[in-house]
């Protein structure tokens, strides 16, 4: 499966759609995501990216986690479009 397959079908996710609505309000924009596993945060945040071209700062608890996250997001987006702030 290819990348941009993966993210094809994690933007069809009812969830989704949600976020999209969310982060195009007037409301305060920090979202806490739990209970998503593995790379599946960065997937989510991936299929997101191309409908809405903004910045956005993630924050994590810890180094390696950041640097794992980082990782999926460079992997799945490109390595010009992810930075990493230690």
């Amino acid at each position: 499966m290819k990348n941009t397959d993966l993210i094809a079908f994690w933007s069809k996710h009812p969830n989704l759609s949600r976020m999209r609505d969310f982060f195009v309000s007037e409301r305060d924009k920090t979202l806490h995501l739990n209970g998503l596993t593995g790379s599946s945060p960065a997937v989510l945040l991936a299929a997101l990216a191309p409908v809405h071209r903004q910045s956005r700062l993630i924050i994590l608890a810890e180094r390696e986690e950041a640097a794992y996250f980082h990782n999926d997001l460079a992997h799945l987006l490109g390595e010009d479009h992810v930075f990493f702030f230690p």
